[in-house]
């Protein structure tokens, strides 16, 4: 239901304590992303920066979500993966603190994406930059696997804006 996935705890990157309302605000389309600071990630991260600089002031937010359960391919602290996105890719987009998307300690956002995709509750993520785009109420738009890239769905993104 939305109001609670509006209402679900986050922490941004920089220790802020919020809900997945107040970062939505403003907002009618959303791209969730778990992602991890690699340089294999740079097509990721440069198509991840570029769709939200070119449809943020339309309504558009992307959300990343850095996790370290696939390949241990963010061991960085927070600062340290903070400091990685906007140094190296300029993102301006928000970026939460590092969780755990599957398991017993899944994020609480992952759950609710999870049970309200073709996942299911039980489901889980595969690799890192599985991409969820959600209305600003947490309902699925879409789902797109780690290999899928950004631009190949971007006509989607501008369509559900719309």
């Amino acid at each position: 239901d939305s109001t609670d996935f509006k209402s679900i705890a986050v922490t941004t990157i920089d220790g802020e304590a919020t809900t997945m309302g107040k970062v939505l605000e403003g907002k009618k389309v959303a791209l969730i992303v778990n992602v991890a600071a690699l340089e294999v990630a740079d097509r990721d991260y440069k198509q991840l920066v570029q769709t939200h600089s070119e449809l943020a002031d339309k309504g558009f937010e992307v959300i990343c979500f850095p996790c370290n359960q696939f390949g241990a391919q963010e061991p960085k602290c927070d600062a340290d993966v903070a400091k990685f996105v906007r140094d190296k890719y300029s993102a301006k987009f928000p970026i939460m603190s590092k969780c755990e998307v599957n398991g017993p300690n899944a994020h609480a956002v992952y759950q609710h994406l999870k049970a309200n995709s073709s996942l299911g509750a039980a489901g889980e993520l595969k690799w890192n930059f599985e991409k969820f785009l959600v209305n600003s109420d947490g309902s699925i738009i879409a789902m797109h696997g780690s290999k899928t890239e950004v631009n190949s769905f971007k006509a989607d993104v501008v369509a559900a804006l719309s």
